[in-house]
């Protein structure tokens, strides 16, 4: 089975786990009523909207690639946020930009991970050795190292240094950890959207980094209650990888 076609399974088994969380909301919202607002705490995405959210997610992945599932993250967080009758803005941490943060904090951060991020890869390295997992190149960097032209390297640039951060924040430290902490403890919301944060990239070598990376994106932003520093340390991220590839291919394989 390529990696399409595994995606595909992947995101058809979501849309199926998530109409079926859809269907449980739904009554659980007809059974608590009007009510049932006034019980959820933090943003107040309750699991119905949560659920059409997601589940737009899942169908979206199912039939697109690339960008489009990243504009599907960002359309997902949208929707989800109509069905509950709530301003994006707020409910995603959106609003209250404070330059002096969103700009200063995420490069301090990036650099205090930075030897952790590195004994993870290595960890991963020799996990995947073990388990006989073939060490090989993400998809996407694969694509990158196909592309030849200015106009497509700045492309690739944008989709991963400013396409992805955004759409990837809003979902999954704005939209999923804001639903997660709103019936479960905070610390363990960091844990399982860390998780799922790696797991979603399809790439059992970059599992404990891109883990790693998530949590450090939700404490960030648990930090700051604002999901603009996340977004930066996320862009500064993808752009020192980028960077990194662009300077060094050896390191990628190529």
């Amino acid at each position: 089975m390529d990696n399409r076609a595994l995606a595909a399974v992947i995101a058809a088994a979501l849309a199926a786990c998530t109409g079926v969380l859809v269907w449980l909301g739904a009554r659980q919202r007809a059974r608590l009523g009007a009510a049932w607002a006034d019980r959820v705490p933090s943003i107040r995405l309750n699991r119905f909207a949560i659920g059409v959210g997601v589940l737009a997610f899942s169908l979206i992945a199912l039939v697109s690639y690339g960008t489009m599932i990243a504009l599907g993250m960002i359309a997902a967080a949208l929707l989800a946020c109509r069905a509950a009758e709530l301003n994006p803005w707020d409910a995603l941490g959106l609003a209250g930009l404070r330059p002096a943060t969103s700009l200063l904090l995420p490069p301090l951060v990036y650099l205090g991970i930075l030897m952790p991020l590195y004994l993870s890869a290595v960890a991963s390295f020799l996990l995947c050795a073990a388990l006989h997992i073939p060490f090989e190149p993400q998809q996407l960097i694969r694509l990158f190292q196909r592309l030849d032209t200015p106009a497509q390297l700045a492309g690739f640039a944008v989709l991963a240094v400013v396409i992805a951060p955004i759409s990837e924040e809003m979902f999954f430290r704005g939209l999923l950890h804001g639903w997660f902490k709103s019936f479960m403890p905070t610390r363990l919301s960091i844990a399982i959207t860390s998780l799922l944060f790696g797991a979603v990239h399809w790439h059992a070598p970059a599992f404990l980094p891109l883990t790693l990376l998530g949590f450090s994106l939700a404490m960030i932003y648990e930090t700051t209650r604002s999901l603009w520093p996340a977004i930066a340390l996320h862009a500064i991220f993808n752009l020192a990888t980028l960077a990194a590839m662009t300077l060094f291919p050896q390191l990628v394989g190529k």
